[in-house]
């Protein structure tokens, strides 16, 4: 009997430590949520701001073409960082 009672509060302790690792992973999960929230507003509003020079910049500029392919490539460099932090938080 006595050794039933052991391995109940054994397999009592292990069940409360699965618990309070997953609280802590959990918490980590919605910080890292909000950390990327806060980063995609932060390149969106950089977006809209390049936007506005961009505009201003082919509007004085004859090189437009040379920045649009420049652009192109930012945009695509910061669409696979995007990526990157997509699958990160998919593992998780």
């Amino acid at each position: 009997m006595c050794s039933c009672t052991h391995r109940i509060q054994s397999v009592e302790t292990a069940l409360k430590s699965c618990q309070k690792e997953l609280e802590d992973e959990k918490a980590k999960l919605n910080e890292l949520k909000e950390h990327f929230k806060y980063n995609l507003k932060l390149i969106n509003d950089r977006d809209a701001e390049l936007q506005r020079y961009d505009a201003l910049f082919l509007g004085n500029s004859a090189t437009g073409s040379m920045f649009l392919a420049e652009q192109l490539r930012m945009k695509c460099i910061e669409q696979n960082a995007i990526n990157v932090l997509l699958f990160e938080l998919a593992d998780r």
